[in-house]
């Protein structure tokens, strides 16, 4: 029995020697685990698309990346006064009249040849000309001039915006005067809008 005790013992001490720095072993690489998820979660942030994920403590420090807003093309200045007229009885349905004068700051005589043109734009939100729309070039001898356009409707996209503007050329081509500002063309079926333009 002593010699069974003692073999008892004898097991017994190696094992319990063996599992102590097991144990150890064991709970230094779990702190170590620890430590090394809590230093990274201090400093890490994950990033998908615009949003970012951050520990609630850095919340604070986050700042939310704001979308930049769609702008209409710029129409700084003096806009055109824009007056309401009687449809012409010829207009057909779905379709826009437009008429008015090409202004310049003062009445000028212009060179033999001249000719005005008047363009109906589309434009996206962001102020970008996608395509000209309407064209029309008219011979005139003087500033102020008289204009009339008409369009179709049924062509316009809602998503975008149409502007008109003016230029005078000479008989070579030169650019004698143009709008230095886009206006937004009525939205009435029949309307008479003055357009400036300056040198």
């Amino acid at each position: 029995m002593f010699g069974s005790a003692a073999s008892r013992t004898t097991l017994a001490g190696p094992k319990l020697i063996m599992l102590r720095p097991m144990k150890r072993q064991v709970t230094l690489t779990a702190l170590a685990t620890l430590l090394a998820g809590a230093a990274l979660a201090q400093n890490s942030s994950t990033t998908i698309g615009n949003v970012t994920i951050t520990k609630p403590g850095d919340v604070k420090n986050v700042t939310t990346p704001r979308p930049t807003p769609a702008r209409t093309p710029s129409t700084s200045g003096a806009a055109p006064l824009i007056t309401p007229v009687a449809a012409p009885r010829d207009l057909p349905d779905g379709w826009r009249h437009l008429q008015g004068r090409i202004t310049a700051p003062s009445n000028v005589r212009l060179p033999a040849g001249s000719k005005a043109q008047i363009t109906i734009e589309e434009m996206n939100r962001r102020g970008q000309t996608l395509s000209v729309y309407l064209k029309v070039n008219f011979g005139t001898t003087s500033l102020s001039t008289p204009y009339t356009l008409r369009y179709s409707t049924f062509r316009l996209n809602p998503q975008n915006v149409y502007v008109v503007k003016a230029k005078v050329f000479d008989r070579s081509g030169r650019t004698l005067y143009y709008s230095k500002q886009a206006y937004q063309v009525p939205t009435q079926r029949a309307a008479s809008m003055n357009i400036p333009v300056v040198r």
